[in-house]
């Protein structure tokens, strides 16, 4: 009995250090899960942060978009009165223009009247021949 004892004691012996072993590398894998799990805790706020911060960029650039689109209305309205302002500017200058070709014809028809007013002062009223009364030839007038 004392053998069979010994070979119970030597098999729980046996069993005992393959549980250990079995425990030890169980543990291994838990403490390997456990680095992982951290490792996974940091790499989720890691990503959670960069998340929230292409978040916030996604926001500035709608908010760029919308000022662009702003910006680029008023730059519009600009170019229109810009355009408009060109072109009365042209019309403005055609008008001065014409302004200044009507003042010369009425300076230039004005000395033509004068001219005319001086010949007819120095040479006396110009009457039309059809117009003079035609005077009778009576004898003795």
């Amino acid at each position: 009995m004392k053998k069979e004892k010994k070979v119970e004691v030597k098999q729980l012996l046996n069993t005992a250090i393959q549980e250990i072993d079995r425990i030890e590398k169980e543990n291994k894998g838990l403490k390997r899960q456990v680095a992982k799990t951290g490792t996974d805790r940091e790499t989720a706020a890691r990503l959670s942060g960069e998340n929230k911060a292409l978040k916030e960029q996604l926001q500035k650039a709608g908010q760029y978009k919308d000022e662009t689109g702003r910006i680029r209305a008023s730059l519009a309205e600009a170019e229109k009165r810009a355009q408009k302002a060109e072109n009365l500017k042209v019309m403005k200058d055609s008008l001065q223009q014409r302004l200044l070709e009507l003042e010369e014809e009425n300076h230039n028809l004005r000395s033509a009247l004068e001219k005319i007013g001086s010949i007819t002062q120095e040479s006396g009223p110009v009457v039309p021949e059809s117009k003079t009364e035609e005077k009778p030839a009576v004898p003795g007038y």
